[in-house]
């Protein structure tokens, strides 16, 4: 684990932000992998339950691990194992046929998941800039790049659409 998660982790709780969305500044990076840190973080830093929302599967086939919410509900919950630190929640959303779609179950899946996890991770592939409505669910805001692979000029783009007093800062990667 690395000193700049543990410190982003420690401003998302000072924040005290529910919701915090990764957002990518370009297709090099993967934000998946940073919600784990981030969680691993956060575990280490507080005890409260966490879940992991992964980013929008348009159009796809079931999960083969068979994790899909029954019609009706929000969301489904399967673990996800961050050892040594145990296990995580992910929030598996109902398949949407497109962003807009994908959003409004991003809003359900959140407002019935407040009462049971007080951090939700939510990788945040796809919405900016296309979702407007998408930049009202998170409390906090991280962007993420791929270091010297990332342009500056990508990064910044992807910047100028988030609320600026919402945004935490950038994650640099490997």
């Amino acid at each position: 684990m690395s000193a700049s998660d543990v410190a982003v982790a420690r401003k998302l709780i000072a924040g005290d932000a529910a919701v915090i969305a990764v957002v990518p500044a370009d297709k090099t990076v993967e934000t998946w992998p940073i919600l784990v840190r981030l969680a691993r973080a956060l575990r280490l830093c507080t005890n409260g339950p966490f879940a992991l929302v992964r980013a929008p599967a348009l159009d796809a086939a079931p999960r083969t691990d068979g994790a899909q919410p029954k019609e009706g509900e929000a969301f489904a919950t399967i673990a996800v194992d961050i050892a040594p630190q145990g296990e995580i929640a992910e929030l598996v959303l109902p398949l949407a046929l497109g962003l807009a779609e994908s959003a409004r179950h991003l809003a359900r899946a959140l407002r019935h998941a407040a009462p049971r996890f007080p951090h939700v991770l939510v990788a945040f592939e796809g919405y900016v800039p296309d979702v407007q409505e998408a930049l009202a669910l998170p409390d906090a805001f991280v962007s993420a790049a791929s270091a010297g692979r990332t342009r500056e000029s990508d990064l910044a783009a992807s910047v100028r659409f988030l609320p600026p007093s919402r945004h935490l800062g950038t994650l640099l990667i490997d």
